[in-house]
């Protein structure tokens, strides 16, 4: 009963919180003083010779410093005050999850442009793709990180997310600097994007599904994102790797991909509540 207060409570509230709220406005949440901390190196860091070795220092120091810091706070928080631990934990889950604000950008995309132009239809297709491998980074990586090692872990996991999408990408400014960064974040979305993959086919009962996910999932660019796209792919039977310009994504196909994200959300939720419970 310890753990189902101590770990699943702050959970449920983090998520009622995302929920209800929606994220919080940029200047107020800890993306900003990552942004910041980022920003201030990068002009010292990503110039020169050895700028692999560079980005990999990068990441492990400032995860690092992130996890012995955290780890250290929220110790003390639990022996000595224990309710504001549960109130940060809570703050901290309700800042990591991102599922209010994918459903919205869903919402919005898929009910302006209803003539169904070009430019519509591209920002469907970019919505969907977002959804299904959000799930995976936004929502299932930080509950998963969370179980795992607590609020430390958890936070980590966030930040490396976060400079993948900042310097991660294969540009010409990062492409020594961001390796490591992109290495990291595949890393630590391995498992999450299958758990994402697997409640989706398992909600979604679908055998053709599973086996569409295991034929196509690994042919995507990026070697997480592609289980959990195949498996939403697989349930609405629209082939997501092909060209935007070749889909057609109704309201319809969003109506239930919207509510599949809602049913993996429960799902997970009560799975974890349940094991807490009896832990």
């Amino acid at each position: 009963m310890e753990g189902f207060v101590r770990v699943f409570l702050p959970l449920l509230a983090g998520y009622l919180l995302d929920f209800v709220i929606g994220e919080l406005p940029s200047a107020y949440r800890p993306e900003l003083f990552f942004k910041r901390t980022i920003n201030s190196v990068l002009s010292w860091m990503n110039r020169g010779t050895m700028r692999t070795l560079k980005g990999a220092l990068l990441v492990i120091a400032s995860a690092g410093a992130i996890f012995i810091v955290t780890t250290l706070i929220w110790s003390y928080l639990l022996v000595y005050a224990a309710p504001a631990y549960l109130l940060l934990s809570t703050l901290m889950i309700y800042w990591s999850l991102g599922s209010n604000k994918l459903i919205q950008a869903g919402d919005s995309a898929f009910n302006k442009n209803k003539d169904g132009n070009d430019q519509s239809a591209y920002a469907r297709y970019e919505t969907v793709i977002r959804m299904s491998s959000g799930l995976s980074k936004r929502i299932v990586s930080p509950v998963f990180y969370y179980c795992l090692g607590g609020i430390p872990l958890m936070l980590c996991s966030q930040f490396i997310h976060y400079l993948d999408e900042r310097i991660g990408y294969k540009t010409t400014e990062f492409e020594d600097f961001g390796k490591v960064a992109a290495w990291s974040d595949d890393i630590i979305n391995f498992i999450p994007s299958r758990i994402a993959a697997v409640l989706i086919l398992l909600i979604s009962r679908s055998s053709a599904a599973w086996k569409y996910m295991m034929a196509r999932g690994h042919l995507h660019p990026s070697p997480n994102t592609g289980y959990p796209l195949m498996a939403v792919s697989g349930v609405i039977g629209i082939d997501l790797l092909l060209p935007a310009s070749e889909i057609k994504l109704t309201r319809v196909h969003y109506a239930y991909i919207r509510s599949l994200h809602y049913a993996v959300i429960l799902v997970l939720v009560v799975a974890i509540g349940i094991y807490y419970f009896n832990w």
